[in-house]
């Protein structure tokens, strides 16, 4: 394989990266605009960097820009403009190296000849990659072992289940070697038991070989189970990097439960008359009231608001910030609309 350059420490590089899609195909626009009809930028000045050895994911809603970065990075779409390499490769520049460092991965694989076996599909598409006879058998065996499909090896890939389908397509794509996984919401359409047994494979090979993986994904479960960072995308572009937790940490810091001894008549208005009180309800609780309530960005608010409330000798028992879903971490950074 072509070794990174020295002091090139991060798996995938990303700056800058744009990618642009005609808004038509349709002849008359294409004849109206002299043959430049209008383009969107389905991919717009987007960044990020991936460490060696980490599991980062793309996480997004359909038409977010995940599935574009991804082919970008396999070499399957040239870029309109930006910097990406991986593992030290420019994709633009060296679309054959690239192959030594990367496998992919898509979602509801139709690439592999159904009638064959697995091992016969195996046997075909690493002969492409490169590889024969005696060595070929053996990385074959291997791989299998990695996605625990040894045992079905000479069933033909008809009989398989989605999730079976899908293990082999990882098998697949470790045939080379390759130091950096593309995975393409490779769960979709599997049931959850088969699911959470591809997700203990992609994990697997991170924690004990050690690759590099970029998974898409628009699952949010699956990004909190398998991520080590995570990019949120929206319309394009990355809205922010970080870990699951602390993505989980920002959506709750401004969400509190706050319980009260007692309440009176004007409790809850003098509440909503505080300046930067979101959203706000109440309910009976313990022999008192609880509050639920979300705050704006300024670190005074809480203080503010409990000063507010805590008059006529009522009494605060506890504040307690409120634990985010994966889905509300999700809709505060994404900017989603959500219901509380």
């Amino acid at each position: 394989m072509t070794a990174a350059p020295a002091g090139d420490v991060e798996g995938v590089v990303v700056e800058g990266l744009v990618k642009t899609f005609p808004t038509s195909h349709d002849i008359a626009t294409w004849l109206r605009h002299r043959g430049r009809p209008p383009r969107f930028r389905a991919v717009d000045d987007v960044g990020f960097r991936v460490r060696r050895g980490e599991l980062f994911g793309l996480l997004g809603a359909n038409g977010a820009g995940k599935s574009t970065i991804l082919r970008v990075l396999a070499g399957l779409m040239t870029p309109d403009g930006g910097v990406v390499r991986v593992n030290g490769v420019d994709v633009r520049t060296s679309p054959l190296a690239l192959r030594e460092q990367i496998g992919l991965c898509t979602a509801e694989e139709r690439t592999f000849y159904y009638r064959l076996t697995a091992r016969a599909n195996l046997e075909f598409f690493g002969e492409l990659a490169g590889l024969h006879g005696p060595a070929l058998g053996r990385r074959m065996t291997e791989v299998c072992a990695q996605v625990d499909l040894e045992d079905r090896l000479d069933s033909r890939f008809e009989s398989f289940s989605s999730g079976t389908r899908q293990r082999l397509a990882i098998a697949r794509a470790l045939l080379g070697r390759p130091d950096v996984l593309l995975l393409d919401e490779p769960t979709r359409a599997v049931d959850p038991v088969h699911a959470a047994a591809i997700r203990r494979v992609i994990r697997r090979l991170v924690v004990e070989q050690g690759k590099t993986v970029v998974l898409c994904t628009n699952q949010l479960d699956e990004a909190w189970e398998l991520c080590d960072r995570i990019a949120v995308l929206a319309a394009g572009r990355v809205v922010t990097v970080a870990g699951p937790a602390d993505l989980v940490a920002a959506a709750r810091r401004k969400r509190f439960a706050i319980d009260f001894d007692r309440s009176d008549d004007a409790l809850v208005a003098r509440a909503r008359a505080v300046d930067g009180v979101r959203s706000l309800s109440w309910a009976p609780h313990a022999g008192g009231v609880r509050l639920r309530v979300e705050l704006d960005e300024r670190e005074a608010t809480l203080t503010e608001l409990l000063h507010a409330v805590s008059a006529n000798g009522i009494c605060v028992r506890s504040v307690e910030p409120e634990i985010a879903t994966p889905y509300e971490a999700f809709s505060r950074v994404a900017g989603v609309p959500h219901a509380h």
